[in-house]
């Protein structure tokens, strides 16, 4: 018998595509496992459930059907957020709520809804698979219809009620968006009911057990569910890549276990892992010198933007204290629920009192016959001097014309309670928001890290990471070492102290705003209720309104401002805060005041803010009368015994200070300040003469010493004459000096002219280092061999120029050379007979030497 000729299932243009024939005889089959034998799967099942009560399909992964039943599967019956796909699991809040119109019951009532009309109980499964956002549904079909015709039937049915819904308008456009109503497809294979996490994909895995199918097979089986944007045939492992995940879905669970060709060839599929290419960290890491740069600036933009306007909050907290109550001390209901605290405050000093009393033995008896010792409040004569330049800094502040201040004054003359407390705290017009900065905490930290914190604490500048810049600058390294160019992720200190600066001025011209901010509200205000015909009042500028009015500029206090310190690495820190004042003045946000006891330090200022006069306050120490009155306020003794303290006390508010601590501790007033004279005399000793220093040496110091321990002062070209200061370098010296507050040294149209002490108290010291016989042996025997040395150099000289011109007719020359070298020659000798004689000089004054007796 003759073979028949092949017939072509596809009819396709030959100019378009070519397929292969399919012979008829080897035509495409389908086998579904109902009409075949048992698979593995089944038989597997049928061997594993003996004895087990569950047998459902989501026990075993297999369902089980009759040759009576169907199974279909519906697709997209569960949202993408209730499924348990990866991200789309944290979108179960938002539908939470409606969880309930997702039942089980619900959902099969829905199924029957645009299935039907269905006969009675012919559903009988529903098995979810919400990780696919689907179902299989299996049906008992009739006995009057076949399984095809049942199933068009249903088909059909849905596709009715599909129509229907998109029939409206917005379901028309919410279908071009998101097409979510349900389709129904028949099951082919045997569906894998399983849980794993493998999630759906675009692309499904084929790998088939037999013979392996076409590519224009595959398109067959696979196109009813969807576009396929491309097919890769492969022996073991082929591969679909639909348009849409839907059809994916679809596909293997309607696909999979499908028998095909008479049972050579058996489909198992599976969804292929999306492998998502991260173009950033490609770019990352293609090219590292470009995006490390980028990233390290975003990340520290991003920094900017959180941490910045924090930072700026807490700076302008600290400036004026708005969430500390001590700023409302004086409202009514701060003071009402301060009352309790008081009452027990009260009680505990009282107790503490009259236990100390009670065991030093002393009565109370005894302090009402002497009378309540004055406070310094009730003396205010104490304060005149004072009174008057505090007087004259507010009209400068309230004049608001270049407020760049500078209060000079020696160490421990109280400059900083003098600008706080005695001239901006007491004057209720002036501005209370005020920045206290210390200089000399910040000059003398140690490290980076600890300047920074020392300055973050003062402006309140936080939160502040330190610990980034150590960490930045190892980034720096391994960049560099990478690109072979650094980050600039790593800063300098000068460049962080810039940048707490700039955010402090953003944080002053803030507070100034907002105190402009209410007076355009309080003038707009106004111009509402001013009746018809009145005259309105017009807005300023926020130029002009600070210029007229100084009081709501806040004030920044530069405390302890020199030129320049030694041995420390932040001596930087002085021309950043100057250029950051005058910045200041520059932008008229606030005024500035300067405390300083270098008078140098005006020429960095000078640097800073050019062309500019400063206004400059001398606050000198307290005259005798006024510290007399001072020590009789606080202490309580004789007055011939306190006359006699207050001479080598002088007026330095830091001494009297001291002297009535001691005297309150327990000392007497002679056996006090006998003690302080020591300590000082035992400062000078130890750091000036027995320290080794470039700037100075002992003999020096030691002239200085002698000069002053009688003198009040001393002229400077007396000082500069003596033989131990013809180095040239006399100016430098005793500005070294100067800064280390062992004397003070008086300009006269910016040319020095005296040399005085640098605290009263040294001058007493200095009288007891130089009456000293053993000091005064060591000291003097030092500087008189330096002399015998100057003196030893100066012969050398000219000995050396007299041996050179010994041969020559330079008659004139040779004679005056032989005579400094005669004079050198009697001098030395001299020097060293008062080496051997050295002795402590005729004392011609002793009166204060009674303190000691």
């Amino acid at each position: 018998m003759l073979p028949r000729a092949p017939i072509p299932l596809f009819r396709v243009r030959p100019t378009t595509l070519r397929l292969r024939p399919i012979p008829l005889t080897n035509s495409l089959r389908f086998y579904s496992a109902a009409k075949s034998d048992k698979n593995d799967v089944e038989k597997l099942k049928s061997e594993t459930n003996r004895g087990e009560e569950d047998k459902s399909a989501k026990a075993t992964g297999v369902i089980d059907k009759t040759h009576s039943e169907v199974v279909l599967y519906y697709d997209h019956i569960y949202p993408w957020s209730i499924s348990t796909s990866r991200i789309k699991s944290y979108l179960q809040l938002l539908v939470f709520p409606f969880r309930n119109r997702f039942s089980d019951d619900n959902l099969k009532q829905r199924i029957k809804d645009i299935s039907g009309p269905l006969p009675e109980n012919s559903l009988r499964e529903f098995i979810p698979m919400k990780r696919d956002c689907g179902a299989f549904v299996k049906f008992e079909v009739p006995p009057n219809q076949r399984p095809g015709e049942f199933i068009s039937d249903v088909q059909h049915h849905v596709q009715q009620h599909s129509d229907a819904y998109t029939r409206s308008f917005a379901h028309k456009v919410l279908n071009l968006l998101w097409n979510h109503f349900p389709k129904v497809y028949a099951v082919q294979g045997t569906p894998w009911i399983e849980d794993l996490h493998r999630y759906p994909s675009r692309v499904i895995s084929i790998k088939f057990e037999g013979v392996p199918l076409t590519e224009e097979e595959m398109y067959v089986l696979f196109r009813r569910y969807g576009s396929i944007v491309d097919i890769k045939p492969d022996a073991s492992d082929a591969r679909v890549i639909f348009e849409s995940v839907r059809s994916a879905i679809c596909a293997k669970n309607c696909m999979t276990g499908l028998v095909v060709d008479n049972g050579s060839s058996v489909l198992h599929i599976q969804y292929v892992p999306v492998k998502k290419s991260n173009y950033i960290v490609e770019f990352i890491n293609n090219h590292q010198r470009i995006s490390i740069p980028i990233i390290i600036a975003l990340l520290a933009g991003a920094a900017t933007l959180l941490f910045d306007p924090i930072r700026k909050f807490f700076i302008e907290a600290n400036i004026t204290q708005k969430y500390s109550l001590t700023r409302y001390r004086d409202n009514a209901v701060v003071k009402a629920m301060m009352i309790p605290v008081d009452k027990i405050r009260q009680a505990i000093d009282t107790s503490y009192d009259f236990i100390d009393d009670t065991i030093s033995g002393s009565s109370n008896k005894d302090e009402k016959l002497a009378g309540d010792a004055p406070s310094p409040d009730d003396s205010t004569m104490i304060w005149l001097e004072r009174y008057e330049k505090a007087k004259e800094l507010r009209l400068w502040i309230h004049e608001n014309v270049n407020t760049f201040i500078i209060v000079q004054g020696p160490k421990g003359s109280g400059k900083e309670s003098f600008v706080v407390e005695d001239a901006l705290h007491p004057d209720d017009t002036i501005s209370k928001d005020v920045l206290v900065l210390d200089c000399d905490v910040l000059s003398k930290t140690n490290g980076d890290a600890g300047l920074l914190k020392s300055l973050a604490h003062q402006l309140g500048y936080r939160p502040v990471f330190t610990w980034t810049n150590t960490v930045s600058q190892f980034i720096d390294l391994g960049v560099q070492g990478i690109t072979g160019s650094k980050s600039g992720l790593s800063e300098t200190k000068e460049s962080q102290v810039r940048s707490m600066f700039n955010l402090t001025t953003a944080a002053l011209r803030s507070i100034v705003n907002d105190d402009y901010k209410d007076y355009v509200s309080a003038v707009n205000r106004h111009n509402h209720r001013v009746k018809p015909g009145e005259d309105h009042i017009d807005v300023v500028k926020e130029d002009i309104y600070l210029q007229q009015h100084p009081e709501v500029k806040p004030i920044v206090v530069i405390d302890k401002f020199v030129r320049k310190t030694d041995d420390s690495g932040n001596d930087f820190i002085y021309s950043e805060i100057a250029k950051w004042a005058a910045s200041l003045i520059q932008a008229n946000l606030a005024h500035v005041i300067f405390t300083t006891n270098d008078v140098s330090s005006s020429q960095v200022l000078a640097e800073a803010l050019p062309d500019t006069v400063f206004k400059t306050t001398t606050l000198n120490d307290a005259s005798i009368p006024v510290a007399r009155a001072y020590l009789k306020s606080q202490v309580q003794a004789d007055d011939a015994e306190l006359d006699a303290c207050i001479a080598p006390l002088g007026g330095r508010m830091l001494d009297l200070q001291a002297f009535v601590r001691r005297n309150n501790s327990g000392e007497s007033p002679t056996r006090a300040i006998h003690e302080m004279i020591n300590q000082a005399a035992e400062q000078i000793s130890t750091f000036f003469l027995n320290k080794t220093d470039p700037d100075w040496n002992a003999a020096q110091v030691w002239v200085v010493v002698k000069a002053l321990a009688d003198n009040d002062e001393v002229n400077y070209t007396d000082l500069a004459s003596d033989p131990v200061f013809s180095s040239g370098n006399t100016v430098q010296t005793l500005s070294v000096l100067e800064r280390h507050d062992l004397i003070s040294l008086d300009r006269n149209l910016g040319v020095l002219s005296k040399v005085r002490m640098g605290r009263p108290l040294f001058k007493a010291a200095c009288k007891q280092l130089v009456e000293d016989p053993s000091v005064y042996k060591i000291y003097e025997t030092d500087y008189l061999k330096r002399l015998i040395k100057i003196e030893t150099d100066k012969m050398k000289t000219f000995e050396d120029e007299l041996a050179k011109i010994f041969d020559t007719d330079a008659d004139r020359r040779k004679t005056w050379l032989s005579d400094k070298i005669n004079s050198g020659a009697a001098t030395v000798s001299q020097l060293e007979t008062d080496v051997k004689n050295v002795g402590v000089p005729k004392q011609n004054d002793k009166s204060f030497w009674s303190l000691k007796k």
